[in-house]
């Protein structure tokens, strides 16, 4: 039987240190062994441990330290066999290998599309390939040089289609997509792709155009999507700065690759709903991509839905929209807390820690006091009209203005202290806006949801998840129910057999997270000050609302305009209580 270890050491630092390598000097893990974890031996050099993780937080695999400075970090269990749990490695979840209360039970006659994953894509091996790590630059003549090439998947070693016009070209077309299918293990041998029967091209989000599209298979099987979904980069030449922002620089994470990677290796452990994959591979050298997935059977607006029916789709930055939004955020929250919880439990496969995901970190960053006087001057100047009279008030300004200057002052220790305790840091969705889900009710009238773009899936404090979460989201919504929704989070994480949580410090994170994040965008007004500017004080002379035509029609201004507008709105009516928590934190660190 294996030889099990139990880590004693690091119980006043959140755990013991470990790294990707044997070498002390190998790169460090962010996330520490937690102090009392039990891992098993695989590999045992002098006083190093490579080790996989049965029990406990931390990272799942790794190596580690059994002894420092004279003091045990890690010392052998002398009966293993005590408890036959911890006796074998963790195999890769399966429905019915997950803890009862957290699987999804659901009514018979639930649309397949709505069936949790684990039983959806069961069968899917992953590929005996991973993408490498992002190669992100700054040198725009270098990167522009390599995304010129037309080249193959790193993956499955096809060659893709650069735009959906292409795609439906002889070239590609159902003889390519049977090729890809195969080399994917989602379409039996005997069975292929006739033809392509319909598509149509939108624009939706900032990342690259989007085909829907239908197909005949050769021998129709309920389990195979005959209507689908693919995503692809933008060539250069339809959007080359885009192109640039995400593939160069990288600046918004591993759009592309992140998301291939979740569907071909978590997606089968994900006890929820989440898109069918049928075909995903990248070149990191060109990053040239393709993404193919089951596509949403979206209702028309305005229809009545029953139980297990699709609502309406939501776009970004448009919660206004929704009726009683808060419960779409329950929702949310209870999914990303399950995700959550689940990795740190180890049922997420055993190769969640070593795929290339995002590397979220913090970076030292000057933040300079006095920009919320710029924001002073767009409201009282420039869009007085759009803002309720307690955000023109001379008492919000002068707590606002202290609150954001503070918020400057400790702005690297706040990013700091996110990554400080491990516990705190987990495999969460970056990305899990209400335009992000698909949203129905069960049988009881629950809402209930699913979860796309998995772009910038990765290992991130949980409370800059929750910001990045709550972007959409309206300030009074959030205002009444910010604790519970991370009260919800909590509860799901736990019931999927996370370590302890304590709320209160989550609350905390999220509230320092939301400060720091609400101080750094003020910035951006400063072009609405200009005469000049397209988006300057006249044009801000017809604007009625912050939802105006004139702002939503306009993608990257929709964007950030409502963001900022909400995030205003919330500290209006949270702000005293916030500042309250965060002034309390700063005088212990």
């Amino acid at each position: 039987m294996p030889q099990l270890w139990k880590i004693v050491g690091g119980a006043d630092k959140g755990g013991i240190l470990v790294r990707d390598g044997e070498s002390i000097s190998s790169k460090q893990i962010t996330e520490r062994l937690s102090t009392g974890a039990l891992v098993e031996e695989a590999e045992l050099r002098g006083q190093r441990l490579s080790y996989r993780r049965m029990t406990g937080a931390g990272p799942a695999r790794g190596w580690i330290s059994i002894l420092a400075s004279g003091k045990n970090l890690a010392v052998r269990v002398s009966e293993p066999s005590v408890d036959s749990s911890f006796a074998a490695p963790l195999a890769p979840a399966a429905a019915h290998e997950l803890p009862p209360h957290i699987t999804c039970a659901l009514a018979s006659g639930v649309p397949r599309k709505l069936r949790p994953s684990t039983e959806v894509a069961a069968g899917l091996r992953p590929p005996t390939k991973r993408l490498g790590p992002l190669m992100p630059t700054e040198n725009r003549k270098e990167f522009f040089q390599r995304a010129a090439r037309r080249l193959r998947g790193d993956i499955f070693g096809l060659l893709f289609p650069a735009t959906p016009e292409e795609f439906v070209t002889e070239e590609f077309g159902a003889r390519w997509l049977t090729d890809a299918f195969h080399r994917a293990g989602t379409l039996p041998a005997d069975n292929r792709v006739v033809r392509i029967t319909w598509w149509r091209r939108f624009e939706g989000g900032g990342s690259g155009p989007k085909t829907l599209f239908t197909v005949e298979y050769e021998k129709p099987d309920e389990t195979l999507d005959t209507r689908l979904f693919m995503k692809q980069p933008y060539t250069i030449e339809e959007n080359k700065t885009q192109r640039f922002i995400e593939e160069g620089q990288c600046r918004f994470g591993d759009v592309h690759g992140g998301e291939i990677t979740f569907y071909q290796w978590i997606s089968p452990h994900v006890p929820f709903s989440v898109p069918k994959y049928y075909f995903g591979d990248q070149n990191r050298e060109s990053t040239e991509s393709c993404l193919i997935n089951a596509a949403m059977d979206w209702p028309e607006t305005g229809s009545t839905a029953s139980a297990y029916d699709l609502l309406p789709p939501c776009a970004k930055c448009e919660d206004w929209r929704l009726p009683d939004s808060h419960e779409y955020y329950f929702a949310l929250m209870r999914r990303l807390g399950m995700l959550a919880g689940l990795e740190k439990a180890g049922h997420l496969g055993p190769d969640v820690r070593g795929l290339p995901w995002t590397p979220y970190q913090h970076f030292d960053a000057k933040r300079e006091p006095g920009l919320a006087l710029h924001l002073k001057q767009f409201v009282e100047e420039v869009s007085p009209q759009i803002w309720a009279e307690r955000v023109r008030s001379k008492k919000f300004w002068t707590q606002f203005e202290g609150a954001m200057d503070l918020v400057a002052k400790c702005s690297n220790d706040i990013g700091k202290y996110q990554y400080d305790n491990p516990l705190y840091v987990g495999f969460g969705h970056a990305n899990g806006n209400t335009d992000n889900a698909y949203f129905f009710r069960d049988q009881d009238g629950r809402m209930d949801c699913g979860l796309l773009d998995w772009g910038q899936t990765g290992f991130m404090p949980y409370a800059d998840e929750f910001q990045n979460s709550f972007a959409s989201s309206l300030g009074e919504m959030l205002a009444e129910y910010d604790d519970r929704l991370i009260q919800a989070f909590a509860d799901a994480y736990h019931e999927a057999g996370g370590p302890n949580l304590d709320v209160e410090e989550l609350i905390l994170r999220w509230r320092l997270s939301f400060a720091s994040g609400l101080q750094a965008m003020l910035p951006m007004v400063i072009p609405f000050l200009s005469e000049k500017h397209p988006q300057g004080r006249s044009f801000w002379k017809g604007i009625r609302a912050y939802n105006d035509d004139a702002i939503i029609s306009n993608f990257t201004l929709n964007f950030g305009v409502s963001m900022l507008y909400n995030r205003v709105v919330l500290w209006s009516l949270r702000g005293e209580t916030y500042l309250a928590s965060i002034e309390a934190w700063s005088r212990e660190h």
